[in-house]
Formats: C-alpha cells, structure tokens, sequence
C-alpha cells in the first residue's frame, strides 16, 4: 500500500504536465476560433510554410544533438586522462 501512495504525486505530475496540454492540443487542433469542429487546423499542417518549418525544426535539432554529442565526446576524452584518485571525485 504504501508503494502505491509514492506514486501519487508523479500521477499528479503526468496529469498535469502531460495529459492536460495534449489534450489541449487535441481540443484547438480539432475546433475553429468560434469552436466549433474542424479539421482544416489538421489538413494546414501539410501546407508548403509548415512542412518547411518542420524541416527547418529538424535541421536544427540535428545540428543541436551533433554540437551538445561533441562537447560530451570531448569532455570524456579528457576526463578518461585524468589520474584515477581524481577522477574518482
């Protein structure tokens, strides 16, 4: 029983946090600014502009994980020289 309370507030969290916004994700990509039922939101997404943004959020995406991998790749390099009593701290 009191596994199942530790997990209470990480619910909370993943409701909060996830659940909620991906629903609201759902509710405007699917209603019109007067509310009402649409999927002219969904059918936008394959317009020129937005499939030119996603490659543009994807270029940078590849560039960001290629820079952060090469800092990460040098920063252990140099760590691997150091002695091992400082390493170990």
């Amino acid at each position: 029983m009191r596994k199942k309370l530790m997990a209470g507030p990480y619910l909370l969290w993943m409701l909060v946090f996830t659940i909620v916004p991906l629903l609201f994700v759902f509710y405007y990509g699917f209603t019109s600014s007067d509310g009402t039922f649409t999927f002219s939101n969904i059918t936008a997404i394959f317009e020129k502009i937005h499939i030119q943004a996603l490659g543009l959020s994807l270029l940078l995406a590849v560039i960001t994980t290629a820079v952060c991998l090469l800092f990460v790749v040098g920063q252990v390099y140099f760590d691997l020289l150091l002695p091992d009593y400082i390493r170990s701290h």
